[in-house]
């Protein structure tokens, strides 16, 4: 009787031990971007306003009460009236600046719960034929299977969005546009012009490909060709 209490209870023993261990793994599972939203808009002054809404899944994993966000220093675009607000409060901040890259350092040490809605907010002024757009990149990436990030732009209402754009352009030819994408880009490079430019870097690039092909196989097939005939 006695071995089989003794049984009994190394059983419940090893039970918990496992249930205590898978607690204390789920617990251990990091934050993770649980959505995004960007909108940005241009007007013809190349002065940019862009707006950041992200929501920062289980967040109260966070070991350092911290996160860092990363901004690339893309074409030397600077960026002002910086703003981050969670409710709207003001969020606090400290900057790590490196050559290609700058690091914003958001504090949470005064939030309680589990998922993390906040809000970035600036300017940029960008010169004449620049288009290039940075955008802050929290630390903690989107472990969905979907997007789970929308990206918008306006330009002024007399622009077209151009093809060679970056998300592309899908929508009807216009103004304005919406992508969807699985994590936050580094950056945006909306590209408008007054009209449709049919001649830009995006069709070089396809065009060059399409041309290098054919070229590829017009020697392949030549090849073939002087190949057979020296067989006869």
């Amino acid at each position: 009787m006695a071995k089989e209490a003794f049984s009994v209870t190394f059983i419940v023993l090893i039970l918990l031990l496992f249930a205590n261990s898978t607690v204390s793994a789920e617990e251990k599972e990091p934050p993770f971007l649980e959505k995004a939203n960007v909108d940005i808009k241009g007007d013809e002054d190349k002065h940019y306003e862009v707006q950041q809404d992200i929501t920062i899944g289980n967040i109260s994993s966070l070991e350092d009460e911290e996160i860092m966000h990363t901004l690339t220093n893309i074409n030397d675009v600077q960026v002002d009236n910086l703003t981050f607000t969670s409710a709207d409060d003001d969020l606090t901040y400290t900057v790590e600046e490196k050559d290609a890259l700058d690091k914003y350092i958001l504090d949470l040490t005064e939030f309680e719960g589990d998922t993390f809605n906040y809000q970035v907010s600036y300017t940029a002024q960008l010169d004449n034929e620049e288009f290039t757009v940075p955008l802050f990149v929290p630390e903690f990436g989107s472990i969905a299977e979907e997007n789970i990030v929308d990206i918008h732009f306006e330009a002024p209402e007399e622009m077209v969005l151009q093809l060679n754009s970056f998300p592309v352009v899908k929508g009807n030819e216009g103004n304005s546009d919406t992508n969807y994408m699985m994590n936050i880009p580094s950056h945006v490079k909306y590209v408008f012009y007054t009209e449709t430019k049919h001649f830009n870097l995006f069709n070089i690039i396809g065009w060059g490909s399409l041309v290098a092909f054919l070229l590829v196989v017009f020697v392949w097939i030549r090849g073939e060709v002087k190949k057979k005939k020296g067989a006869v």
